[in-house]
């Protein structure tokens, strides 16, 4: 939402900044956890080709990873800080203001949110590493959540649109998990299991991010091919059209 408003809330920076750092706050948790299921997912989606058997140790090593980040003695102190931001956030936005009204206000963050993620999907493109992949991913996400927001503006044309930005944003989701479960099995201090298998699982998970990868070109050059400021345009259509269907519905309950 913040996003969405971004260039008609003066406000944007601060309040962004407060929910960054009450998530930052759960990051730890989230991760620990996430590289467990990111595993079971890996092994779900492999295995017709793939015997898991000799990777049991990896599983076994994340699994007391979670555990421990479960047991850490600051987790409910983090929880209960972030907690509090969230409601203090909450209770501020009764004072949030916009500098415009209607769709004016929603416009250029739709129309940013949209430009950033298909000039992410280039830069991934021409240098198709992890860490452009993830920013991919974030841009993707923004526009995933924009659409959500505004798709009673047309159902029949946006539900579809959505579908495909969630499909999006899960392939380069389970890719970035993919990477952040790579980067800690590489750099993990003690071993997670005897190299050789270490290297197999490796190898799968691997090629599991290069099948994501193809799949995530596939489908992004198709659903982002429309340039923002058509998008833009297209959807202010379908707000007015909204809009003036609501007033319609308004008058004849007038009249009734």
């Amino acid at each position: 939402l913040l996003k969405l408003v971004r260039p008609t809330f003066d406000d944007y920076k601060s309040e962004n900044k407060a929910f960054r750092d009450a998530a930052r706050q759960l990051s730890g948790l989230r991760d620990a956890a996430s590289m467990l299921e990111t595993y079971d997912a890996l092994m779900s989606a492999v295995a017709d080709t793939t015997d898991r058997t000799a990777f049991a140790p990896i599983r076994a090593g994340l699994l007391r990873d979670a555990q421990a980040a479960c047991r850490d003695a600051d987790a409910p102190v983090r929880m209960e800080t972030a907690r509090r931001a969230l409601d203090a956030a909450g209770k501020r936005t009764d004072r949030w203001m916009l500098r415009k009204t209607g769709f004016d206000a929603l416009a250029g963050g739709l129309r940013s949110s949209y430009a950033r993620a298909r000039r992410a999907m280039d830069a991934a493109w021409a240098e198709p590493d992890d860490a452009k992949l993830h920013a991919w991913r974030k841009r993707v996400k923004d526009h995933w959540y924009h659409t959500r927001l505004l798709r009673d503006l047309n159902p029949s044309m946006l539900d579809p649109h959505e579908a495909a930005a969630d499909r999006l944003a899960d392939m380069l989701g389970d890719h970035h998990d993919l990477a952040v479960l790579e980067a800690h099995l590489s750099h993990a201090s003690s071993g997670f299991a005897p190299t050789a298998d270490l290297d197999a699982f490796l190898t799968c998970l691997r090629q599991r991010k290069r099948t994501l990868n193809t799949g995530a070109f596939e489908l992004g050059r198709l659903f982002l091919s429309e340039r923002d400021k058509a998008l833009a345009k297209r959807w202010r259509k379908y707000w007015s059209t909204w809009r003036a269907g609501k007033m319609h519905g308004h008058r004849l309950l007038v009249k009734a």
